[in-house]
């Protein structure tokens, strides 16, 4: 129990040193995940690669993914403390990716309307494990 409540204050403690823009973009891939992850498992009759929604969903999921993967993305004064958020949301996306993908791969087939959905959660799993090797090869 004390373990939770340890990881509970470091959290605490981290988000409060995160900007505001940050905390917001966080927000809006939070949201794009849930909206990806609602959309994948009740596919809808119209192909994903034409729903301008959806398009609009993975490419919106993409831009705030690559600013959290950025050099730009959390930039203070102590780089270690940053650096360690930085992996940890990271971390967190691909993390959400891959079981989205397990539970998508186990629940039936991949069909075309959710093509493009599992391309984009394999695409962040992949980018996530690339950004983390690199993370450790730099430590």
């Amino acid at each position: 129990m004390q373990f939770i409540k340890d990881i509970w204050l470091e959290f605490k403690t981290s988000y409060r040193k995160i900007s505001l823009v940050d905390r917001l973009l966080m927000l809006f891939m939070l949201i794009l995940f849930l909206y990806t992850a609602v959309n994948l498992f009740t596919a809808a009759a119209v192909s994903q690669d034409t729903s301008p929604v959806d398009v609009i969903v993975r490419t919106s999921a993409a831009a705030v993914f690559g600013y959290f993967v950025s050099s730009n993305f959390l930039k203070k004064d102590s780089p270690a403390c940053y650096n360690k958020i930085q992996m940890t949301i990271v971390f967190v996306i691909g993390l959400a990716s891959l079981i989205l993908l397990f539970i998508a791969g186990r629940l039936g087939d991949i069909t075309p309307e959710i093509t493009a959905t599992v391309s984009q959660l394999r695409d962040f799993a992949a980018a996530c494990v690339a950004y983390l090797v690199s993370c450790g090869k730099a430590q």
